[in-house]
């Protein structure tokens, strides 16, 4: 649409022409006619967002000409026609597309920008988020005497360095007006979706205290702009509220995503590879330098922390807990449990070794303070090398220590001396390896011998599992004793399974009265010799990945899918019957998820490290170091 000229402190077509005045920047003149295209996006505005182009004085000030289009299509393009050469301040107003979250916005949006009309005929000038953020510093400037062009560079350069989002000496190569998130992969557009996509993400993170996503990126913006204003420096808060964010920030899901959207409207534009500006963890190398980029401690060239001899897994080596020594080699993530998705909660341990957890959207209330997207950790500020999120309890969580110690917290990050539902935890025990429901524990030493602890299916069964006795005959009714040494644990409510010294599945209590009258089954091992294993926490179901990589499921009710192909890893996840499902991590570090179709089986693009499934959703640590989860009631994950 062609654009209409409104004109304002001037009377008819004539007085609107010689309003300006001057020739220079903010003193403008009638001149040849001018096209001026260009695209707005914050995310680019969706098609009929309003564009208008106002002529303003040398002080940044409107000096009553408003040429007004709106955008042609859902790339935020717009073009206007007018006959004026000098300064102009640009503004878009409309709902745009979220890079964080894939999706359109729910509410309108406004972006500005200056530009300086200096000749006739066509040109592109865009409106986003650098030039908004620049634009009141750029004004402030321009009233303190600097050019316009003085103005622009050095207020987005102090911008770009106040922000921190791309490492020191990072050059974008353009101005703001020049950047165009849909106009193809260079530095400068990768710099603008870096940037833009991160303010999403602390619009994301803020709305947890309140108020809509697009409410709080506009007050985002606008603050932001307003602290730069008058010395072109950023407060603490907002310097660290733009770190929070950017280390949430998921770039493979931003660039997934924002593929798939320039594709629905039309457009064949290469997304800009935003990793190749951002420098997520502040260690001055942009994450395609960085193999691990949500760790300041390693880069390419650093990959090996713990000097062991191996490089960390993230960048490309077989150490999966590279801040302790001797935790490497190709069994090393069958061992490991860096992420878990419990049916309230969620777990994630950091590469620093620090664990996390946050309640999932659908989680009760929490009276505490501690509020659901909110991340909480154990207060003792041990290093953990495994975790697990308890199921049946919103607040429980255990992991394994650094020196095998076990520990337990709630969400109040308060250390427990007992499980949710009062089981002990054992003071005195060191382990490699363990697998817990909210009311059993079962744990491996570093010699493979077994012990458990809690209660069968809560309090069903009246006697308690002592903890580091074995399971002879007549422990449970038709048990049988486990031989060892045991290479893998797996347990559920009312059942547990290890693998065996011969790799195959031994699983206990095979019959109880009690439970069959409670209409328990018992889940029959699949045959075969294999190297993982997985329950669901609820016990009734069950997989593992054998010694041939392939994948075998069971469920108390029969055979379940198993699906075809070679698989690292599995974990098996569902409540009951026909709500069980399974997800695993090919070799190829691609994610699979199988049966029930409740949301956990639209599994993200990429590539996984591991993978961890609850009654209802499922989680993957990807191979930067990000976890993602995708179910009906996704909550976010805190991220390094």
């Amino acid at each position: 649409m062609r654009g209409f000229i409104i004109a304002i402190g001037c009377i008819g077509l004539l007085a609107l022409v010689g309003c300006g005045g001057g020739s220079s920047p903010g003193n403008g003149s009638p001149g040849g006619s001018v096209t001026l295209n260009g695209a707005v996006n914050k995310g680019p505005f969706v098609t009929g967002s309003t564009v208008n182009v106002s002529t303003v004085n040398a002080s940044g000030n409107p000096s009553g000409q408003v040429y007004s289009t709106q955008t042609l299509n859902d790339l935020g393009e717009f073009s206007v026609d007018f006959e004026y050469t000098g300064l102009t301040s640009l503004e878009g107003s409309g709902f745009y597309y979220n890079e964080a979250l894939g999706e359109l916005s729910g509410a309108n949006i406004t972006l500005r920008a200056f530009y300086n009309v200096t000749q006739s005929g066509a040109q592109d000038a865009h409106i986003n988020i650098i030039t908004h953020l620049s634009y009141n510093r750029v004004k402030t400037l321009m009233g303190q005497g600097s050019t316009f062009a003085e103005g622009v560079n050095q207020a987005e350069t102090e911008l770009k360095d106040a922000l921190g989002i791309v490492p020191p000496g990072f050059a974008p190569g353009a101005s703001g007006t020049e950047m165009n998130i849909s106009g193809g992969d260079n530095a400068a557009n990768a710099y603008l979706l870096a940037t833009s996509a991160v303010f999403a993400q602390a619009a994301i993170i803020r709305q947890f205290k309140g108020g809509s996503i697009d409410a709080n990126l506009q007050e985002i913006l606008n603050t932001f702009g307003s602290d730069l204003q008058a010395d072109g420096a950023l407060n603490e808060d907002k310097v660290n509220e733009i770190a929070v964010a950017k280390m949430a920030l998921d770039t493979a899901s931003v660039k997934e995503m924002l593929t798939q959207r320039l594709y629905d409207v039309g457009s064949n534009a290469s997304v800009p590879d935003l990793d190749a500006a951002l420098d997520q963890d502040g260690d001055g190398h942009v994450n395609t330098a960085d193999c691990l980029p949500l760790d300041a401690t390693r880069w390419t060239g650093n990959a090996d922390i713990d000097g062991d001899g191996h490089d960390s897994m993230y960048c490309g080596g077989d150490d999966c807990v590279d801040f302790v020594e001797g935790w490497h080699g190709p069994d090393c993530m069958q061992k490991v449990s860096l992420v878990s998705d419990g049916s309230m909660h969620r777990c994630q341990i950091l590469s620093t070794g620090e664990a996390v957890c946050v309640l999932r959207a659908d989680a009760p209330s929490v009276p505490n303070g501690v509020g659901l997207g909110m991340p909480y950790g154990p207060a003792s500020g041990s290093r953990y090398i495994s975790v697990i999120a308890l199921y049946g309890s919103d607040e429980t969580s255990c992991g394994i220590r650094e020196d095998g110690a076990l520990e337990c917290w709630n969400r109040d990050g308060e250390m427990a001396g007992s499980f949710w539902d009062g089981a002990p935890v054992p003071p005195d025990a060191s382990f490699t390896t363990f697998a817990a429901t909210s009311n059993i524990f079962c744990g491996l030493d570093d010699e493979g011998a077994l012990g458990c602890w809690g209660w069968l299916c809560w309090d069903i069964a009246q006697s308690p599992i002592e903890w580091r006795e074995a399971f002879p005959a007549g422990y449970f009714d038709g048990a049988a004793p486990l031989s060892g040494p045991m290479s893998a644990v797996a347990v559920g409510s009312c059942q547990m399974c290890a693998i065996s010294g011969d790799q195959t599945i031994q699983c206990w209590p095979d019959k109880d009265t009690i439970l069959e009258e409670e209409g328990f089954e018992r889940l029959a091992p699949p045959d075969g010799q294999f190297t993982s294993i997985s329950m669901s926490q609820t016990g009734l179901h069950l997989c593992a990945v054998g010694t041939d990589n392939a994948v075998a499921c069971q469920t108390a009710t029969g055979v379940a899918t198993s699906p075809q192909g070679s698989f690292r890893s599995v974990s098996a996840g569902g409540e009951y019957g026909p709500m069980t499902y399974a997800c695993g991590v090919r070799t190829d570090g691609t994610v699979d998820c199988w049966d029930n179709t409740n949301g956990q089986t639209d599994v993200p693009a990429g590539t996984f490290l591991q993978v961890s499934t609850a009654d209802r959703s499922a989680c993957g640590l990807r191979t930067n170091g990000h976890v993602e989860c995708w179910d009906l009631t996704v909550g976010e994950i805190p991220s390094e």
